[in-house]
C-alpha cells in the first residue's frame, strides 16, 4: 500500500533530521508529508492516487505509532527544512 511507502519515506526523513541535530516542527512534518504524497501520486494513475488530510490528529497518530517524543520536535518553523 502506498500510504505505507509514504510513512517509510517520512520516518526516514524525520530520523535523518534528528541525526543531524535539526529540530523540526509538526507543521514542517505535515508539509513534508504532503510533498512526499504528491511525489508518490505522480507515479500513480488518477484512480489509484491517495488522498490524506495531514491534520493535527494525523500528526499525533504518526508520532504515537513511531514512539516519537517531543524532544526533537519544536514549534519553530525552520524555512530551509523542506528543501532537504
Amino acid at each position: 500500500m502506498k500510504s505505507v511507502q509514504l510513512d517509510e519515506m517520512l520516518i526516514s526523513w524525520i530520523w535523518e533530521m534528528y541525526d543531524k541535530g535539526i529540530a523540526i516542527s509538526g507543521s514542517v512534518i505535515q508539509e513534508k508529508a504532503a510533498n512526499l504524497l504528491s511525489t508518490i501520486n505522480h507515479t500513480l494513475p488518477c484512480e489509484k492516487q491517495i488522498t490524506i488530510k495531514f491534520s493535527s490528529g494525523w500528526l499525533w497518530r504518526l508520532k504515537r505509532r513511531n514512539n516519537f517524543s517531543d524532544l526533537f520536535l519544536t514549534e519553530r518553523e525552520p524555512t530551509s527544512m523542506l528543501q532537504k
